[in-house]
């Protein structure tokens, strides 16, 4: 499950610069779509028994439930460089990491 806080985060990239455009708190609502899906990662369901139906096959909706689920907010020129979670928290922690070299450097 999430722990701390969860932000939506609005941010643009052009070449090596990331800008963070907005970020607020999640809404309640928000945050239990997140949890539900991140739950829904690590979750089976033990009343499924794929060996029982035919031609079935684990995962195959998983890509796009997890386009569907996304509870980033970004706009639409910015989906195909940010797509998910992931893409968006590496964004992230890249600018982050380029914050605190240049707090560093600054001392």
């Amino acid at each position: 499950m999430t722990r701390g806080r969860s932000l939506v985060v609005v941010h643009t990239s052009r070449g090596d610069t990331i800008r963070i455009i907005s970020s607020r708190p999640m809404t309640p609502r928000e945050r239990r779509a997140y949890e539900q899906w991140e739950k829904s990662l690590t979750t089976s369901v033990p009343e499924y028994d794929l060996a029982t139906l035919k031609n079935g096959e684990r995962g195959k909706y998983l890509k796009r439930y997890e386009r569907g689920s996304n509870v980033v907010v970004i706009d639409p020129d910015l989906a195909e460089a940010f797509p998910n979670t992931k893409a968006v928290n590496d964004a992230l922690r890249e600018v982050l990491s380029r914050r605190q070299r240049e707090d560093a450097s600054a001392e």
